[in-house]
């Protein structure tokens, strides 16, 4: 069991962390329950000092992703899952989080297409989830085709206007990341619960047709 901190809501709640053999994670509602979230660490760092004044607690941190904050129950636990988590920053893969692999190619082709359909040339880097991905374009493309505008008009010291840029943009990717990877997260539900249906209607029809082709 560990303690998070939720990421619209800055309220914690208990759950049962699974880390799995690819150093993907996941959290559910409790041991044997219910899918809460997934975190994929590639890009990730730990921060052991997570929240001044709150005992035991961690930080996974990014420079543009949703920051995590975790809290053990004792000091001991919580080397170990510092250990832990260590270890999945380095070898956490960026490959789909989406284990089917139909959908998984279905993202990054239309990943890639956007990025185009956007003038986003060239080499670009990604990490974490699919909604992560999907939300960082967003702020990606805030920043270029909007917030430059308001760059352009601050005045007063140059540092002054890098910590106004920062504070704007670090309010923005929070709305913006959570609330798409939320909804990322629902669009991926109401597809499994269509899916079987359609792969049986699919295969109902197809399977004859594959028999008919053995026969000749």
């Amino acid at each position: 069991w560990l303690v998070k901190q939720g990421g619209a809501i800055k309220n914690w709640k208990k759950r049962w962390f699974v880390v799995y053999p690819d150093y993907s994670i996941e959290y559910l509602e409790k041991q044997g329950g219910k899918k809460k979230g997934e975190i994929n660490l590639d890009g990730y760092s730990v921060v052991e000092e997570g929240i001044k004044g709150k005992d035991f607690t961690i930080e996974l941190h990014h420079k543009k992703l949703r920051c995590w904050f975790i809290q053990c129950a004792t000091a001991e636990e919580k080397k170990e899952w510092v250990d832990t988590f260590t270890v999945c920053c380095k070898k956490a893969s960026r490959a789909s989080s989406n284990k089917d692999p139909v959908m998984a190619y279905a993202f990054q082709r239309a990943y890639e297409r956007t990025r185009w359909s956007l003038s986003l040339w060239g080499w670009y880097t990604y990490s974490g989830s699919e909604g992560e991905r999907v939300g960082e374009l967003i702020v990606e493309e805030l920043e270029r085709d909007v917030l430059s505008d308001i760059w352009r008009g601050l005045t007063g010291p140059p540092k002054m206007q890098e910590i106004a840029r920062n504070s704007v943009m670090k309010v923005v990717e929070g709305i913006v990341l959570t609330a798409v990877d939320a909804a990322w997260k629902l669009i991926c539900s109401a597809i499994e619960e269509v899916k079987k249906p359609i792969e049986d209607a699919v295969r109902k029809v197809v399977e004859p047709i594959f028999e008919k082709e053995k026969e000749l």
